[in-house]
């Protein structure tokens, strides 16, 4: 393993890194750091990097052969600079592990000591000889993953690009977070011939230029404005004024498409000069008197992804408008840090594009497999994840000796697809989804949920 792959993430606990650091260098070691860190699953609970690492160290102790793939995650700076905010790299890492976990529980015979007690056995992968028969790849090769955190920030994106370009076993990445970040490292990987899945990036500048290394398994923004286009419309609501981010590609784009597509239907687009949500002094109330002159106006929500303080914003927003008007946004809102206002009342008339929800997918299996290894429910992020890693790991299953450029081949290929979390995965020649997902969901009551609140597709009134 590279040097630079070495150090584990902060948020990794500090007793199981000490004691399974120096596990990594022998046979016998791995099939102990293999022990230890079911322990760590089972004392400290169900994390996404520890299985990670879990299923890295079993191929090394049982001597198997394997790919490698990357996956960038955000570790983000705090107020207060001593903690980082995981819970973004949580949800992704969630995703590439259930999906490298199936994959790899299906080298091994039901027997083998290593695997007992390892987390999904039971129910990720179908008992031997109930198993789909493996083409194309050897049955003994499995699948090792590479985290690198790039901080969430457009330099270090770029500077994990370059590294990972570097690493000659790595096939192909996940990545990266948000649109910014994935714009800042793009180049990298297209230079570099290295395949890059991004299950977020929705911004359509992506593929302004041609970048054929590039696949997407998220909707883009063309996708997500025409559902909230349509949405408002087919309620009759015809004006609008919208709130972004200006200075961002993915949230000014956005809004771009958004205006665009709503004036070419018929609706009208009201220009307010409180519209800049990444503002430090953002003035809710001022925003509304603007708006409120114009009679009945839906507020349109198109945060940046974390990058400024547009999201906190976009949440003060709401609860200044206490549900006097309807509002309407995009996935960045999806979060609990809109279900912490913990009132249902600012929230009653918010509606907001998704491109994945447990309730109504596609995959049944996967919804429940998630519920039983994570202890819930996940949402769209560690399910677009999953949809990547499904898509590498099929490209794998067809390629005879895996390259780089056999890889890039063969997801290219009009007859590529694979299935995942959110249905059928195949690419147009542009390298965006055909048939992309996505739904609108709202907000309701739900006590068993820790805000007393849940997001549901918009065609149900409860959380059961």
């Amino acid at each position: 393993m590279s040097e630079q792959f070495i150090n584990y993430l902060g948020i990794w606990r500090q007793e199981t890194r000490k004691k399974v650091r120096n596990c990594f260098w022998t046979k016998a070691h791995y099939k102990t750091a293999v022990e230890l860190l079911k322990e760590s699953w089972q004392e400290h609970g169900a994390d996404p990097e520890t299985l990670i690492y879990l299923n890295n160290a079993l191929l090394e102790a049982e001597g198997k052969n394997y790919y490698t793939i990357a996956v960038t995650i955000p570790m983000i700076d705090t107020p207060n600079q001593r903690e980082k905010d995981a819970n973004g790299a949580k949800e992704i890492m969630r995703g590439i592990a259930q999906a490298q976990t199936e994959f790899n529980l299906g080298l091994f015979e039901d027997n083998n000591e290593l695997i007992q007690d390892f987390p999904g056995k039971n129910f990720l992968i179908a008992k031997r000889g109930q198993r789909p028969e493996r083409k194309g790849i050897n049955n003994r090769i499995g699948l090792r993953v590479v985290i690198a955190d790039d901080a969430h920030r457009e330099e270090e994106a770029k500077a994990r690009a370059r590294l990972l370009v570097k690493q000659s076993s790595i096939l192909g990445v996940i990545g990266h977070w948000t649109s910014e970040t994935t714009l800042a490292a793009v180049d990298t990987y297209q230079n570099g011939k290295l395949v890059l899945i991004s299950p977020y990036a929705m911004t359509t500048e992506l593929t302004t230029n041609p970048r054929n290394f590039l696949f997407r398994t998220v909707p883009t923004t063309e996708d997500e404005t025409d559902i909230l286009v349509d949405h408002l419309l087919n309620i009759y609501q015809r004006q609008a004024a919208v709130f972004y981010t200006p200075q961002s590609p993915f949230s000014s784009y956005e809004w771009q498409k958004f205006k665009q597509k709503f004036e070419a239907k018929g609706g009208n687009i009201i220009k307010v000069q409180e519209d800049d949500l990444s503002k430090s002094k953002f003035n809710a109330n001022k925003a509304l008197e603007e708006v409120r002159k114009y009679g009945e106006t839906a507020l349109v929500l198109f945060p940046d992804g974390n990058i400024t303080d547009a999201l906190k914003n976009s949440i003060e927003l709401i609860k200044t408008n206490n549900s006097r008007n309807l509002i309407v946004g995009g996935w960045v809102l999806y979060s609990p840090k809109t279900l912490s206002i913990g009132d249902l009342k600012p929230l009653e008339k918010v509606v907001l594009f998704v491109p994945w929800h447990p309730r109504s997918s596609p995959n049944q299996k996967f919804t429940e497999d998630t519920d039983k290894l994570w202890h819930g429910p996940v949402n769209p992020t560690t399910a677009m994840t999953y949809d990547a890693t499904r898509t590498f790991i099929k490209a794998l299953e067809m390629s005879k000796k895996p390259t780089r450029k056999g890889i890039h081949k063969t997801l290219a290929s009009p007859d590529f697809s694979a299935d995942g979390a959110t249905g059928t995965i195949e690419f147009k020649k542009d390298r965006h989804r055909k048939n992309p997902p996505g739904e609108l969901v709202h907000i309701v009551p739900c006590p068993k949920e820790f805000f007393g609140l849940a997001f549901v597709p918009l065609e149900y009134d409860s959380c059961d």
